[in-house]
């Protein structure tokens, strides 16, 4: 709670009677004086300087384009885990036409298994970025507290639209033995690994 001191009031002393008679008298005599003095003619006003013109405003300061950004010097190596699917295609295209090089990146692509198999290395510090989708290995990370960051997508599901496909014998698909989901049921279904979003989509799809 904050103390605020009060302020002392200045003392004055009472007026008595005669006091506000001068007072009044002495008014009234003022009033009197002025009205009977002929009033001077006003001063005429000085012209008024112009005003002064603001300066244009300096153009703000435009945030760097990615175009100019400078490459890292000296060069950082960055260790990629991935596990060698094709929409991981971009990012071989990307070191084959030297994207990275030119940011100033010296990458090196790790071949692992899924991309919950790729939480342990980053959580050691064997590679420093992983490719995959979130899984359970990712979620026991975060809840133990290991610093990762997720800091980009590299595909999107959402309804009409995926990047995820599904492959299957031609002849079963031509005999119209898989035409839905449905059809999986009963079937070996083979993926890439356990306990990642394909395992999840299959189990959600049955």
């Amino acid at each position: 709670m904050d103390c605020v001191r009060p302020r002392a009031r200045a003392t004055r002393g009472a007026l008595k009677r005669p006091d506000l008679l001068v007072v009044a008298l002495a008014a009234s005599a003022l009033l009197v004086g002025v009205a009977c003095t002929p009033a001077a003619p006003a001063p005429a006003a000085p012209p008024k300087a112009p005003e002064p013109v603001a300066a244009p405003a300096a153009p703000s300061q435009s945030p760097a384009s990615p175009a100019s950004l400078q490459p890292l010097s000296p060069p950082v190596s960055v260790k990629v885990g991935e596990h060698g699917v094709v929409s991981n295609a971009p990012l071989y295209i990307a070191k084959a036409r030297g994207y990275f090089e030119g940011q100033g990146l010296s990458v090196e692509f790790l071949r692992l298994q899924t991309g919950p198999a790729m939480t342990a290395p980053m959580a050691s510090g064997d590679i420093d970025v992983g490719v995959g989708a979130p899984g359970a290995s990712l979620f026991n990370a975060i809840a133990r507290e290991i610093p990762l960051k997720i800091v980009a997508d590299k595909g999107q599901d959402y309804h009409g639209r995926s990047y995820q496909v599904l492959v299957a014998r031609r002849g079963l698909v031509e005999s119209g033995g898989l035409a839905s989901f449905s059809d999986l049921r009963g079937k070996r279904i083979g993926l890439t690994g356990r306990g990642g979003v394909a395992e999840i989509d299959v189990a959600r799809a049955l």
